[in-house]
C-alpha cells in the first residue's frame, strides 16, 4: 500500500511541476519584442533587377535574407545601388511564371519571434515566361527574428 501512495504522490508532483509554467500571472508573461515592420524603398534597385542572377524554374521560389554588402553584390551580375546594412536587412526573392506577371501587394507582419514577408503576384493572360523579383528593405532584423517568405502566385 505504501508503494501506491508514494507513486501517486510522485505522479501528482510531476503533474504540478509540468503545469507550473502555465500558471503565470499577467505580469510574468514574456513580452514579444517589437519590430518596426515597414518597407523602405531602394532608389535605383528596380533598374538593377535584370542583373539579379538567381535562376528559377517555373513554380520554384528562391529567397534570401541579406545582411552584408558582400552577400548583396554576390546576387547581382552588375553593381546594385548601395544599401547601409548596419541599418537595414534586404529580403529578396525570385520566381518564374509561365505568363506575364506583376506584384500586386507586399506586406510585413510580425508575430512575436517571427516576421512574415507576404507577396502576391498576379499572372497576366500572356504566354511569355517571365521572372518576378520581389524585395523589401526593412530595418535591421534583431537576432532571433527570423523572416518567413510567403509568396503566392495568383491566376
Amino acid at each position: 500500500m505504501k508503494r501506491c501512495t508514494v507513486t501517486a504522490f510522485a505522479i501528482v508532483g510531476a503533474l504540478a511541476l509540468a503545469t507550473g509554467c502555465q500558471n503565470r500571472t499577467e505580469e510574468e508573461t514574456w513580452p514579444c519584442p517589437t519590430y518596426d515592420a515597414t518597407i523602405t524603398p531602394v532608389a535605383g534597385l528596380d533598374a538593377s533587377l535584370s542583373c539579379y542572377q538567381e535562376v528559377v524554374q517555373p513554380g520554384q521560389f528562391k529567397n534570401h535574407v541579406v545582411n552584408t554588402m558582400a552577400d548583396y553584390n554576390a546576387l547581382f551580375s552588375c553593381t546594385p545601388p548601395a544599401i547601409d546594412f548596419t541599418k537595414y536587412t534586404l529580403l529578396i526573392g525570385k520566381t518564374t511564371t509561365l505568363s506575364g506577371n506583376r506584384i500586386t501587394s507586399q506586406q510585413l507582419r510580425q508575430d512575436c519571434l517571427s516576421l512574415y514577408y507576404t507577396v502576391n503576384i498576379q499572372q497576366n493572360p500572356t504566354t511569355v515566361v517571365q521572372p518576378a523579383v520581389y524585395y523589401a528593405l526593412v530595418p535591421k532584423l534583431p537576432a532571433g527574428l527570423n523572416p518567413s517568405f510567403q509568396v503566392q502566385v495568383l491566376p
